[in-house]
């Protein structure tokens, strides 16, 4: 096996580097002799804050000959050498390799990698150790200038071990745990506006609110905001948040509650709207509810609007008194309602907002996706055969 060889440079010994591919270095300024044109095998990699290493990678290419890559960061430090340092210091604390816009460069391809990277802490550029951290250089020949405002005599160190290992065992680590106490606070927010019932009910633009759940959305409003303030800009850049699948998702599902409310009227009609037979196919002659047509209208109904609108007609459908239904001998009746209403959610992309923020984000992060009838196809193969077993098992057999 080829052993890897490197070469560790400071940026004051480009004569050096220019030597070991045997170029004269005071020949920068004249086109390089032919026999030396064989460098198309060379690739310079670099990262450059202030231009100085954009500056040498350029000088060494003309040189060389050798193939240029400069990588870019999403963090947008300042041009402020100490502000950006504030910033790369504390992502290195906090052990966060900062995301990179620009694609990892395919060095299989040559033989020879330069790499130019700027000191900073006395050890390599943020960014340069997340580009480190995911490339290979087994088998090849490893060049590397650096440059540094101050010391450097960490860098040596620290570069050896990052090429030698680019993906060191390290142990788990969990960043912006302050947002578990928020995450807390969220659920129980959403128990108190089920479990206390004061009884008054507050006029919002014309919209009656109960008090319970005005106060539970302005808290998770608040806490919404307070996790955006106390989580550190470093770990929302590695996590690569942005709001973009978030405002895609609001979007289709301001549209869905907008067309959805003359259906949601049309079923509340029952018998008398123009969806009577809908609401006949859920009971028999005599009135009695059919569990299993519960299940599956509420479960295809979901399936491409939305869980809760569907799950409140169809238990008004089936009564709409929660002790009845809980307790009495349509119990099942209430389990179809629920079950149908959550399980069939996942048939398609728009049946639940989780399933197409998923899917957003996964489109915005270049990961291919089934279209929308090619997530049907793989969401009905395989979830159809289970809730024909549910079918059996709950409300035919009524096992439970």
């Amino acid at each position: 096996m080829n052993k890897l060889r490197r070469n560790l440079i400071t940026a004051g010994g480009i004569a050096a580097l220019s030597a070991a591919f045997g170029i004269n270095a005071a020949a920068a300024d004249r086109p390089a002799p032919t026999e030396h044109k064989t460098m198309s095998k060379t690739l310079i990699v670099y990262y450059s804050h202030t231009g100085t290493v954009h500056s040498i990678a350029q000088r060494l290419a003309k040189m060389t000959g050798a193939d240029t890559y400069e990588i870019k960061p999403k963090t947008i430090y300042d041009r402020d050498m100490w502000a950006a340092w504030d910033v790369a210091k504390a992502e290195q604390e906090q052990g966060i390799l900062p995301p990179l816009i620009t694609k990892i460069p395919n060095i299989d391809r040559y033989q020879q990698v330069i790499l130019g990277i700027p000191v900073w802490g006395r050890t390599i550029a943020n960014p340069m150790q997340t580009l480190l951290s995911q490339l290979d250089f087994q088998g090849k020949n490893v060049y590397v200038f650096w440059t540094f405002y101050d010391h450097d005599e960490k860098m040596r160190d620290a570069l050896a071990q990052q090429i030698r290992n680019p993906s060191p065992d390290s142990r788990l680590q969990i960043h912006g745990k302050r947002n578990f106490a928020l995450l807390i606070g969220i659920v129980g927010t959403v128990l108190m506006s089920g479990i206390w019932k004061p009884g008054i009910s507050v006029d919002v633009f014309g919209s009656h609110y109960e008090l319970q759940n005005l106060i539970r959305d302005l808290l998770l409003l608040s806490i919404t905001a307070v996790s955006l303030i106390i989580t550190p800009k470093q770990v929302r850049a590695g996590n690569e948040f942005n709001w973009d699948p978030i405002a895609e998702v609001g979007k289709l599902f301001l549209g869905i509650f907008i067309t959805i409310t003359p259906v949601l009227a049309i079923l509340k009609a029952g018998e008398n709207g123009a969806l009577a037979g809908v609401v006949a196919l859920v009971h028999d002659s005599s009135g009695h509810p059919i569990n299993t047509m519960y299940f599956w209208m509420s479960g295809l109904l979901s399936a491409f609007l939305d869980n809760a609108p569907t799950y409140l007609v169809f238990f008004n459908l089936a009564g709409g008194d929660p002790h009845v239904l809980m307790n009495g001998h349509l119990f099942h009746t209430l389990l179809a309602v629920s079950m149908g209403s959550v399980f069939m959610g996942a048939l398609s992309y728009i049946g639940n907002a989780p399933n197409f923020m998923v899917k957003a984000i996964a489109e915005q992060r270049k990961v291919p996706m089934p279209s929308f009838f090619g997530y049907m196809a793989w969401s009905f193969g395989i979830l159809v055969p289970l809730f024909l077993l549910h079918t059996l098992v709950f409300f035919v057999w009524q096992i439970f």
